[in-house]
C-alpha cells in the first residue's frame, strides 16, 4: 500500500503532516489504529511477495520469500546405461529456500533419439511436458521399461513448486537404454545327438555380449523329457524350468552333468542362458538328446548257419552280424581274435566273412557310436581235415608175412592226429568183404584159427574215414604128413 503524501507546501515547510492509510474511496475514512512496521518499495509487490510479508509476520523474517525451491534428479545418475535393471522410476530430492513449504513436484523426460517429449502415454510431445510425481522433498515418477526403446538416449529433468508460487527446476539428467541381450550358444551336445558310454560328464558352451556391457553369469537349465523333471543342481527333481548356474567359466562356460545322473533311455534338453551387468538376459536355441548305454548285440554263424559245437571236416567260413537296440546310436564296430587273447577296439575289426582252417576259439564284441560296448562273446569253432591212423598187430606185435602155427589174436590199434577230434570207431571184416561202418565196430583182440585177411578203416569223431586198411594172416596148425618109398 502507498502513504498519500501532499504536495502543496513548501519543501522547507516544518508543518506537521498526518498521513493516512487506505482510505475510502471518497476520502472520508482511513484506517485507524497503530503500525508496527513499515517497509518502503520502489514498485508494486507481487501477490507472492506480499504473502511471503503476512507470513513473516507470523513466523518471523524470511530471507528470499520469491527464491526457487531446489530439485535434483538422483534416479537415474547423469550418464547412466540401463537395461533390463530399469528399476522402473525416475526419483529425486527437493528442498524449498524461501521459506516456505514444498507443495509439487513433477518431471519431465526426453527421448533424445527421436526429438519428442513424454506425454503421460507415449513420447509425442515437442515441448516440454512436466508430469506431476509422488512426494516432496522425496519423489517418484513411475516409469515402466516397456515405455523405453532400447538404444535410445534419454534425459530427465525435474521441478519442485513451494506454497508461494516458487518453482525450481533441476538441471537434466542424461542416460541411456539398452536390452540388447547377449549371445548364448549351447557347444554340447549336439542336438538330437545320441550319448552313451562316451558322455563327457559335462554341458558347454559359449556367450558374449551385444550390449557393450559386460557378462556377469551364465547357467543352464536340463529338462528330463521322459520324467518331466527339471535338473536342480543334485537330481531331477524341479517341476518348472530351473536355470542352474555354470561350473566354471562364462564367455567359454561348462556345467558338470556326470553320467550317473542320467537315465538310459530317456530324452534330454539342454538351455542355456547369459546375463550382462546391466541385468539383460540371452537364453540359447534349446538342444535335444538322449542318453543310452544298452549295448548292441553280436550273433555268429559258421557257414552260413548256426555254429556247431561238433567238429568241422573242412575251414569254415564265420560271419559276425550285430544289432542295435531300438533307438540306438547304430553299430559302431565289431571286434575279433581268433588267436585265445582277448578282443578289445584295437583287435582286427569285423568287415567280412573269415576262415578258420584250424581248431580255434572265436573271440568278438561290438560296440556302439555312442561308445556302449557288449561283453565279450566267445565260439569255439572246432576243425579236424585228418582222418585217424589204424595198424593191425598180431599177437601183441608186428604181423608176419608168414604162417603162424597156431590161432593168431589180431589187434587193431588207432591213434588220431594231434589236435584232431579223437577216434570214433573202427571197422573190420575177416570175411574178404570191404568193411563199412555198418561192418563189425571193433572192440578188442579178434581171434583168427585159420589164414584169413583182417580188412579193418577207423573213424575219428569229426567223421573223417582212413581208407581201407588189409592185413594177410597165414595160419597153418596141421603137421605135413611124411611117406616112405623105395624105389
Amino acid at each position: 500500500m502507498q502513504i498519500a503524501q501532499r504536495t502543496d507546501l513548501p519543501a522547507t515547510a516544518t508543518t506537521t503532516l498526518n498521513g493516512y492509510i487506505a482510505a475510502e474511496p471518497s476520502g472520508a475514512y482511513y484506517l485507524t489504529g497503530q503500525i508496527d512496521e513499515v517497509a518502503l518499495y520502489t514498485s508494486a509487490l507481487t501477490p507472492q511477495a506480499v504473502t511471503g510479508h503476512y507470513q513473516a509476520a507470523l513466523n518471523g523474517p524470511t530471507p528470499h520469500p520469491t527464491a526457487p525451491p531446489s530439485a535434483t534428479v538422483t534416479q537415474p545418475p547423469n550418464g547412466a546405461t540401463y537395461g533390463a535393471n530399469w528399476p522402473g522410476s525416475v526419483t529425486g530430492t527437493a528442498s524449498t529456500n524461501s521459506g516456505f513449504s514444498l507443495t509439487g513436484t513433477s518431471v519431465a523426460l526426453f527421448d533424445t533419439t527421436t526429438g519428442k517429449w513424454w506425454g503421460g502415454s507415449a513420447f509425442n510431445q515437442s515441448s516440454p511436458t512436466y508430469l506431476a510425481a509422488s512426494g516432496t522433498t522425496s519423489w517418484s515418477l513411475s516409469f515402466a521399461a516397456v515405455n523405453l526403446t532400447s538404444g535410445h538416449g534419454y534425459t530427465a529433468t525435474a521441478q519442485a513448486t513451494d506454497s508461494v508460487g516458487n518453482t525450481g527446476t533441476s538441471a537434466a539428467v542424461g542416460f541411456t537404454y539398452n536390452t540388447a541381450p547377449p549371445n548364448v550358444a549351447i557347444g554340447y551336445p549336439a542336438n538330437n545327438g545320441i550319448y552313451g558310454a562316451n558322455w563327457t560328464g559335462s554341458i558347454n558352451g559359449t556367450a558374449s555380449s551385444t550390449s557393450g556391457f559386460a557378462l556377469t553369469s551364465a547357467s543352464v537349465a536340463v529338462l528330463d523329457t521322459t520324467t518331466g523333471q527339471w535338473w536342480g543342481g543334485f537330481g531331477f527333481n524341479r517341476v518348472i524350468q530351473t536355470f542352474v548356474p555354470v561350473t566354471s567359466g562364462i564367455s567359454a562356460w561348462s556345467m558338470d552333468l556326470a553320467a550317473v545322473n542320467l537315465t538310459s533311455g530317456h530324452g534330454y534338453t539342454v538351455t542355456g542362458q547369459a546375463t550382462d551387468s546391466l541385468g539383460n538376459t540371452g537364453t540359447s536355441t534349446t538342444r535335444a538328446f538322449s542318453y543310452k548305454t544298452t549295448a548292441p548285440s553280436t550273433a555268429i554263424a559258421c557257414n552260413g548257419t548256426g555254429c556247431s559245437s561238433g567238429w568241422y571236416t573242412a575251414p569254415v567260413s564265420v560271419t559276425l552280424a550285430a544289432t542295435d537296440n531300438s533307438g540306438g546310436a547304430g553299430i559302431g564296430g565289431i571286434y575279433y581274435t581268433t588267436n585265445g587273447s582277448a578282443p578289445t577296439t584295437s583287435s582286427p575289426r569285423y568287415t567280412g566273412a573269415f576262415t578258420v582252417s584250424t581248431t580255434s576259439l572265436v573271440q568278438f564284441f561290438s560296440v556302439d557310436n555312442v561308445g556302449n560296448a557288449e561283453a565279450v562273446k566267445s565260439q569255439p569253432v572246432q576243425i579236424d581235415t585228418v582222418a585217424p591212423a589204424t595198424s593191425a598187430a598180431c599177437n601183441a606185435a608186428a604181423c608176419s608175412a608168414s604162417y603162424y602155427n597156431a590161432p593168431v589174436s589180431v589187434t587193431l590199434p588207432a591213434t588220431d592226429n594231434p589236435g584232431g577230434s579223437g577216434v570214433s570207431a573202427t571197422y573190420y571184416t575177416t570175411d574178404g568183404s570191404t568193411p563199412t561202418t555198418s561192418s563189425l565196430r571193433y572192440a578188442g583182440a579178434i581171434t583168427l584159427g585159420g589164414t584169413g585177411t583182417v580188412r579193418y578203416f577207423s573213424v575219428d569223431s569229426a567223421a573223417n574215414s582212413e581208407a581201407v586198411k588189409s592185413q594177410l594172416v597165414q595160419i597153418d596148425t596141421t603137421a605135413p604128413t611124411t611117406t616112405t618109398a623105395c624105389n
